[in-house]
């Protein structure tokens, strides 16, 4: 069901078929951490051992057992590129102790910037006047202007981000995400002005 989706597996095929060379590509997930060892991820997991929430081993991205928001988006990314493209997991909320802010959030993404990912991807949001997050804005300028894309997944709940501004997505250093249901309208995620793309969001293999 996935690959009708997102066409993944013609991809794969795409690369392997004309013997194309692709360089190591380091996506740094800032969530709420990864099963190590999980047999599907582990052979594409790049250790961080970085973890600012209260929850688990300070010194590892390990999550809980019945934590599972960073496990699928993880196993999303994994599942939709080809082995040369690599994860490296920043722990820095919980949704057992979900009291994460953006200023964790800007700091894991200067310590993905330090660790040279190429990509951030962020799957969280806040409700607040976005010129309250002025460190984060400027932490997010800074990585923007050193080349590496944040992703931003928009909010959940199917608002207009016009009249509902989160972040970080609506921030102008993102590339907002929506999702799209098989008949590529909207789908439970939120629109408007700032969203970039919208992504198959249904019935995704993870």
């Amino acid at each position: 069901v996935g690959d009708t989706k997102t066409g993944e597996m013609s991809f794969k095929k795409y690369i392997e078929d004309n013997n194309l060379g692709t360089r190591e590509i380091v996506v740094g997930v800032l969530d709420t951490g990864v099963e190590i060892e999980n047999e599907f991820l582990k052979d594409r997991i790049k250790r961080t051992y970085y973890n600012t929430t209260q929850i688990g081993d300070w010194n590892s991205e390990e999550c809980e057992y019945d934590d599972w928001h960073g496990n699928a988006v993880s196993s999303i990314i994994v599942d939709n590129t080809p082995s040369n493209v690599k994860i490296a997991v920043y722990k820095m909320f919980s949704s057992k102790n979900n009291t994460s802010s953006m200023v964790r959030a800007a700091t894991a993404m200067l310590k993905a910037k330090q660790d040279g990912v190429d990509i951030i991807s962020t799957s969280f949001g806040c409700y607040d006047d976005i010129d309250n997050f002025t460190y984060a804005l400027d932490v997010m300028e800074e990585v923007y202007k050193s080349g590496i894309l944040i992703t931003a997944a928009v909010e959940n709940g199917g608002d207009n981000t016009n009249n509902f501004p989160t972040f970080p997505d609506c921030s102008p250093y993102s590339f907002s995400i929506s999702s799209s249901a098989d008949n590529n309208t909207p789908y439970g995620g939120y629109y408007g002005d700032n969203v970039a793309l919208c992504a198959p969001g249904i019935d995704l293999p993870m």
